[in-house]
């Protein structure tokens, strides 16, 4: 297949450089601010996790153009480089939770992202059809189910 370029558009900017502690004290600052309003409504309000991110490819932005595949493809590329980021910062492995991510990728992408995951220290990936995961990867992992609400080991592969 192709290789394509991505390119990530975060929807903000900022007119003044700031170090990380400048950064990291004004997000406390906020997360104190608003910890009251945040238990009030059972939700966080700020975080990284709240940000909206526009993926683009070859020009054209995946949210609008793009197939659910490719999405998926850049949303977990995203993920591979921030646990890049954190095993370099902090010198371990993030574990990394994929949930019920095989079904929305073709053959193909599947198989990379497979082969990606070797590279991690800790993965858990939930699937309802073991069926999606080849053998060779099976082979190497502790297999659990959850039979009638029961969460049960099987044997590896």
């Amino acid at each position: 297949g192709n290789q394509l370029s991505l390119g990530l558009e975060a929807p903000f900017t900022s007119s003044v450089l700031q170090e990380d502690s400048e950064i990291a004290s004004g997000m406390q600052n906020n997360l104190i601010q608003l910890r009251s309003e945040e238990i009030r409504r059972g939700v966080t309000l700020i975080g990284p996790h709240r940000d909206d991110f526009r993926f683009i490819m070859s020009g054209f932005d995946l949210g609008v153009f793009g197939s659910r595949g490719q999405g998926r493809t850049a949303v977990l590329s995203l993920k591979f480089a921030e646990m890049e980021w954190m095993y370099h910062r902090s010198g371990d492995w993030p574990i990394l939770l994929l949930d019920e991510v095989l079904a929305e990728l073709d053959l193909q992408r599947r198989s990379d992202l497979l082969n990606r995951l070797y590279d991690a220290d800790q993965v858990i990936v939930t699937t309802t059809d073991k069926g999606m995961i080849p053998d060779q990867f099976t082979r190497r992992a502790r297999i659990w189910q959850v039979i009638g609400g029961t969460l049960k080991a099987n044997s590896r592969g």
